[in-house]
């Protein structure tokens, strides 16, 4: 029964996420004053379910695996530490270890959002211009 409900849980999730690279590709081509066609948003939701989705997986292992965000990480458990080892803990040290916190939280989410959104419409774009060129499509 779990594993089922894990299963409809993972398809909705695609769902949600085809829906919205759909929906972002017309937006997107209608703010652009492109004709909106079935094509083209196909294209661009292959394009984010698959290059995106591996782009974005890859930037964010490579910013979790970094030097760099472990050292952060540690001063994030650091300033964790020290804010929840006092009994009153003064706001400025609270805040502090809630910013380092949400920032180490936060790096690898930006990293793959970033690579993602790039792979993806250098992958439309791609797809696109091939299908200007052979005026198929």
């Amino acid at each position: 029964m779990a594993n089922n409900i894990a299963k409809l849980g993972k398809a909705a999730q695609l769902v949600g996420n085809v829906a919205a690279d759909a929906s972002i590709s017309a937006g997107s081509a209608a703010l652009k004053g492109q004709d909106v066609t079935l094509t083209g948003v196909a294209v661009d939701v292959l394009a984010g379910q698959t290059l995106g989705k591996a782009a974005g997986d890859t930037a964010s292992a490579s910013v979790t695996n970094s030097a760099s965000h472990k050292l952060n990480e540690k001063a994030a458990n650091r300033l964790e530490r020290i804010a929840s080892g006092k009994p009153n803990p003064r706001n400025a040290q609270v805040n502090r270890a809630n910013a380092a916190r949400e920032a180490v939280t936060n790096a690898p989410i930006q990293a793959a959002s970033t690579a993602g959104v790039a792979a993806s419409n250098a992958a439309s774009t791609a797809v696109n211009t091939g299908c200007k060129v052979s005026g198929e499509c």
